[in-house]
């Protein structure tokens, strides 16, 4: 065994990948060490420590990632807008760059009525590490009815809200992720996102990605385990919508 940290790679039956100190190779394994690590990875929902796992609040809030994603404020935007790109090739990119962070489902939907009243960061003034040279300005941009809703929704083992976990919330921690890139990628064309504090669940409906249970909980038609909703992105990047799906039909 190497004396420095280790990274193994799992769901192997007879041998191991280890990356350590400069190594990288595939060590093989006798039966009784595959059945060890196997145990390892492949833990009983009974099993005491999983359920620590799965269902104890981490001890220090701090470690908990999703938190930090969700809260982080929001980057710069570009301050050369992209051309102007064709919104049906840009909402298919956007949606295959959201499956690839991890989303399972992505759905697009003008800004509703209503909800105008959420406000977007614009510019550098005001920001603690804004440059010298930052112009002042009011530091938000009110949506119009031009701007865009993307949400998108992970299937999940365990249901969040009743999971409170490391591994309970690791879904918050994907979709977080996936919002996260989502905003960056789309400030970084020049075009301005943030994270929403509505209730994406309606958004979620009327793009057709699912409806809405009596609980306030997306349901997927056959599609098994929870479905996690993640932050809505408001975003003036010219993109197609879905077909809308009127609730409750």
């Amino acid at each position: 065994p190497s004396s420095g940290p280790e990274r193994v790679d799992a769901h192997i039956d007879t041998s191991v990948r280890v990356l350590a100190e400069g190594r990288d190779d595939w060590v093989a394994l006798t039966p009784k060490e595959a059945g060890l690590l196997a145990g390892l990875f492949n833990r009983k929902k009974s099993d005491p420590m999983w359920d620590h796992f799965i269902n104890w609040p981490a001890a220090d809030p701090n470690g908990d990632l999703a938190a930090a994603l969700v809260g982080g404020r929001e980057g710069r935007v570009f301050p050369v807008k992209s051309n102007e790109p064709d919104p049906v090739v840009m909402s298919q990119n956007l949606k295959h760059l959201a499956r690839w962070w991890g989303a399972d489902f992505v759905g697009i939907v003008p800004l509703p009525p209503g909800h105008d009243q959420i406000v977007i960061p614009s510019g550098d003034a005001g920001r603690e590490d804004a440059p010298s040279d930052a112009q002042p300005n009011s530091g938000v941009d009110a949506p119009t009815s031009d701007w865009f809703v993307v949400v998108c929704a992970l299937i999940s083992e365990y249901d969040p809200e009743v999971a409170k976990g490391v591994g309970g919330q690791f879904v918050r921690q994907r979709g977080a992720v996936v919002v996260q890139h989502l905003g960056a990628f789309v400030r970084e064309t020049g075009f301005r996102a943030a994270k929403a504090e509505f209730d994406p669940i309606p958004l979620a409906e009327s793009a057709g990605l699912g409806k809405a249970g009596r609980q306030g909980k997306l349901n997927l038609d056959g599609k098994s385990g929870y479905v996690h909703v993640t932050q809505a992105v408001v975003t003036n990047l010219p993109l197609a919508v879905d077909n809308p799906v009127v609730p409750g039909q």
